[in-house]
């Protein structure tokens, strides 16, 4: 009966906080063709929710993702990362901070914790799942090779087939264990950053230096050294803990491996991708939440049909804004219609950025950095877009 009585109590919450919602009071501005920033605020609750709306209909609009100092992982403020993005993108318009990452002091400090991918290529590889495991939290946005974008549970499944064809699992760019084996490119900074362990540095067949997502490249080993390699942007290093070493065949230069980096689902050849979760909505319905959290700062984005949105709700903002569960930022994406959308990293992380200004109530009253951002930016017409590939009137 108790169990019964507090179900309720949360049904009656939803109740009273939908008849909220419904007189809530909204305002916009269009700031720039395409793109209209809104604030959503219902004072009875309170929440204040700050929307960045973007016409997928616009040919000349382009969603890009970044890195702090545009070259390594790290962490860097939302208003910093826009002046990485390469001009020739275009002018930049508006963004929203992105994934969750590792926030402790030391190296790989502003790892991303979900797959990453930039300019089309990987930044950051999705978590590893075994089957049956629950991956409900480890999601992914991407917008794939037909420009339409997706979100849904990505599970990594990088591996390296060795010369006698045994198969070892690899993570990117990311602290290595003395059992593990980790590939590292450019973006891990200048250096490996590991203490001990044997490093292959791997040349590929075709020359290309670039890792895609989904892709099984013939790799040929040209050097065995120690730890702490340095990295360059002609740079492959697979690096292997002591304990992992024992477990492996006899390696010595020259020698060829097979480095795949599939994922479940195959997601094609994405331009960009940023991890996050859990999902708040699938196929316009809200998303079935197994574990709800108290109120705090949130981040999001989905889309619809028409547009997409990068949503972000004030929290620990007595009198202004509590901030939302889960499950009321779902019913919140759901309510402008969104078909797909998905939680990003919130907190003190949770920023919107347009035109030089943050435009939410930062829980800290500062921008906190962060490890990745995602970006609108208005490129020549000329170009070809995102969405429906139509072009702007």
């Amino acid at each position: 009966m108790p169990i019964r009585r507090f179900g309720f109590a949360f049904l009656l919450l939803g109740v009273v906080n939908l008849a909220f919602a419904q007189n809530a009071r909204i305002t916009e501005q269009e700031i720039s063709p395409g793109i209209t920033y809104l604030h959503k605020s219902v004072p009875e609750i309170p929440w204040s929710v700050h929307l960045l709306r973007i016409d997928r209909h616009h040919s000349d609009l382009q969603i890009v993702t970044t890195l702090p100092g545009g070259k390594y992982i790290g962490l860097t403020r939302l208003s910093d990362q826009v002046q990485f993005i390469p001009e020739h993108l275009g002018k930049v318009i508006g963004g929203i901070n992105g994934d969750f990452f590792k926030w402790q002091i030391g190296p790989y400090q502003g790892d991303p914790h979900g797959m990453h991918i930039m300019d089309g290529e990987l930044v950051s590889a999705p978590n590893r799942f075994a089957p049956g495991q629950n991956i409900r939290d480890a999601a992914a946005f991407w917008i794939d090779k037909d420009n339409q974008p997706r979100i849904t549970f990505v599970s990594s499944q990088f591996q390296i087939t060795w010369p006698d064809k045994s198969t070892t699992p690899v993570g990117l760019n990311e602290e290595r264990s003395d059992e593990g084996l980790v590939l590292y490119t450019h973006f891990a900074g200048l250096t490996t950053r590991t203490t001990n362990g044997v490093e292959l540095v791997l040349e590929k067949k075709d020359r290309s230096t670039q890792l895609r997502v989904g892709e099984e490249s013939n790799m040929r080993i040209r050097e065995i050294r120690g730890p702490n390699t340095p990295l360059n942007k002609e740079s492959i290093i697979l690096s292997v803990g002591p304990e992992a070493m024992a477990q492996l065949p006899k390696l010595k230069p020259g020698m060829m491996l097979k480095v795949s980096t599939a994922t479940t689902p195959d997601l094609g050849n994405p331009s960009i991708a940023v991890g996050g979760g859990p999902v708040l909505v699938q196929d316009k319905k809200v998303a079935r939440i197994a574990k709800d959290q108290e109120r705090h700062p949130r981040a999001a984005l989905g889309w619809n049909e028409k547009y997409y949105f990068f949503v972000a709700v004030d929290g620990r903002c007595p009198g202004i804004s509590d901030g939302m569960t889960y499950r009321e930022l779902a019913r919140e994406m759901a309510s402008w219609k969104c078909v797909e959308a998905m939680n990003i990293d919130g907190g003190a992380s949770a920023m919107i950025w347009i035109e030089g200004k943050i435009m939410n109530i930062p829980s800290e009253h500062r921008e906190r950095p962060n490890a990745n951002s995602l970006f609108v930016v208005r490129r020549p017409e000329s170009q070809q877009a995102i969405g429906t590939g139509k072009r702007s009137k």
